[in-house]
């Protein structure tokens, strides 16, 4: 009873240092990327008759991610406390917390060492690459899922030594069930079973296997459930080059997830590196060099490694496996995704290993005199003061959205996806001519970026340059999810340029040019009994107004007045000089006449 009370002081403790570094993300707003779409701007989570469709349609639409729990986490929390951000960043605040208790049960099942237990939860629970992770409300998926396969992963530990209470082994695999349905990267977790089984189980492969197989089976009829749903869609490389130049991009990157972890600073928003473009990098062969050195070091010290240590450095390149651009995950053009919230699992072996390293190499010291206990713990509070001022510190940037894009963007200018965030975040706060700025430079970068080409118009309109808005949105060609918000964006700047030229039209009644603009503006809303009135006033002002002359012939079409259509098509054809004018009239009128 004293042990369980001494580790229930260790864990408030301990809960009490994750809420020190990163409680101040409860102050935080919704951000201008994935936030918005999954939550604010959300139909599907804003009534629980949309659960049927929450739970056989992709997360983030394009059929690549299902992730329908995460979903339905939302759906709960905006019914229960409307749009209110606070209460979305406490609940994925709180997931942090209880994946930390998970960790501490975990290392404690592992080390048997209440020291290393303490040392290694402290240090996952404020660890400042967290940060990115905790800071934005939709990285729920990725803390939803760490929560749910941690616990599936403990409670497979204690199953495999208790065969009496046969209910863990069962409660594990629906666990793991569950965090499949949160995010596709728990489909690692079997391999985290078998090589714990293996390692820590001391079993052989054949027990191995058979003790894992159910999670097995449950991730083939996941995968077989998302080929029911049509949730497939997923980019491969189409080269051997291809994919090998995109892996060792990632594993470039695990060289900086390395340094980040042992020396959290330059922390940034949703880093990315461009990718290899041949084998004849430099930067390439000093990657491959230096991961080489690593593994052989590895490979010299294996014999004096403990089977926890074996399986927690097992653990760090299974749980990378779904972001190792084995499937190319591309943030901007020619860009891989190394994202900082990639480490949240894979950080617990790194931590747990260095912790199981570090911690008897220095107990050693300490019995041999070269240090005292006294410096070693001014040491580690040292260094949990450092970890816990680095969080809080970049937790007050993520508070200010616009300050984390741009300190991601003074390192990598070519990040699209982050510009045009920061581009959103601009126009939020009202400034809408450096934002039309910010979605040019991902145009030049992304001309067929439809969406940035859509809020480009929508900050246009916003400094009230209307007309050239209107021609930036008619340039649209694939609005794709966009379609919506496109019309939307069009009908309102058209009925603000009709309010425009209706006052220029007061000030100046007699400009035939204002009724055709007009007219035009009518047209493109579809009025046409409006359109075709303005269009009549511009040539009572100037009877030989071409334009004018053919939008009223065509305005006749539609409205199926065709007799009218011929007279003013003949009139057209009877003062252009327009050749090619000419031959689209006449076409018109053999089309015409042929229906009378």
């Amino acid at each position: 009873m004293d042990g369980i009370r001494k580790n229930i002081g260790i864990l408030v403790c301990i809960l009490f240092l994750g809420l020190m570094a990163h409680g101040v993300v409860l102050k935080g707003s919704w951000k201008s990327m994935d936030d918005e779409f999954s939550v604010v701007k959300s139909e599907q989570i804003s009534s629980a008759s949309n659960i049927k469709d929450i739970l056989t349609s992709s997360f983030f639409g394009g059929s690549s991610y299902y992730r329908p729990l995460v979903t339905l986490t939302f759906m709960k929390d905006r019914y229960f406390f409307g749009l209110n951000a606070f209460y979305f960043y406490l609940k994925n605040l709180l997931f942090h917390l209880g994946t930390t208790v998970i960790v501490f049960f975990i290392f404690h099942s592992l080390f048997q060492d209440r020291t290393k237990t303490i040392i290694a939860t402290t240090l996952f629970t404020i660890h400042p690459v967290h940060w990115e992770v905790l800071s934005n409300i939709s990285g729920r998926a990725i803390l939803l899922c760490a929560f749910l396969y941690l616990l599936s992963f403990l409670l497979f530990i204690h199953a495999s030594k208790e065969k009496s209470r046969p209910w863990l082994f069962f409660f594990s695999l629906f666990s793991f069930l569950l965090a499949l349905l949160s995010k596709e990267s728990a489909v690692t977790l079997p391999l985290v079973l078998f090589c714990y089984s293996f390692y820590c189980g001391q079993e052989s492969f054949k027990k191995c296997l058979s003790r894992t197989a159910p999670f097995f089976v449950l991730t083939g009829f996941y995968l077989i459930l998302r080929r029911v749903l049509g949730i497939v869609n997923v980019t491969m490389w189409d080269s051997f080059e291809g994919m090998f130049l995109g892996v060792a991009t990632f594993l470039r990157g695990c060289l900086t997830y390395f340094q980040l972890m042992f020396f959290p600073v330059n922390l940034r928003f949703d880093r990315s590196r461009p990718y290899f473009e041949n084998i004849l990098e430099p930067q390439l062969t000093i990657t491959l060099v230096a991961l080489l050195i690593i593994l052989v070091l590895l490979l010299q010290r294996k014999k004096y490694l403990n089977a926890h240590q074996k399986f927690l450095l097992l653990w760090v390149p299974i749980t990378f496996l779904p972001v190792s651009q084995i499937i190319p995950i591309v943030v901007a053009q020619g860009h891989a995704a190394v994202s900082e919230h990639f480490l949240y699992l894979p950080s617990l072996g790194l931590i747990g290993l260095s912790v199981s390293v570090l911690v008897p190499f220095f107990r050693r010291l300490a019995e041999k005199g070269k240090v005292s206990s006294q410096v070693l713990r001014l040491m580690t509070g040292g260094i949990f003061i450092f970890f816990i001022m680095l969080a809080v510190t970049h937790n007050l940037h993520a508070l200010d959205e616009s300050v984390m894009f741009a300190k991601t963007l003074k390192y990598n200018e070519e990040n699209t996806r982050v510009r045009f965030s920061y581009a959103l975040s601009l126009a939020k706060k009202g400034k809408f001519k450096e934002a039309e700025g910010e979605f040019f430079k991902v145009l030049k970068i992304e001309p067929w970026n439809e969406r940035a080409r859509i809020s480009l118009g929508k900050a246009m309109c916003d400094q009230n340059k209307c007309l050239e808005a209107l021609n930036v949105y008619e340039q649209v060609r694939d609005p794709g999810r966009s379609k919506q918000l496109l019309e939307e964006n069009m009908r309102l700047t058209l009925e603000v340029l009709v309010r425009q030229y209706q006052r220029q039209i007061n000030d100046k009644p007699n400009s035939p040019q204002l009724f055709y603009s007009l007219g035009i503006m009518y047209s493109k809303l579809n009025r046409w009994d409006e359109s075709l009135e303005q269009y009549q006033r511009a040539v009572e002002l100037k009877p030989d107004y071409e334009q004018a002359l053919f939008n009223l012939a065509v305005n006749h079409q539609i409205l199926g007045k065709n007799g009218l259509a011929i007279s003013f098509f003949v009139k057209v054809l009877n003062i252009t000089e327009d050749s090619a004018l000419k031959e689209e009239i006449e076409g018109k009128l053999k089309n015409l006449k042929g229906n009378l």
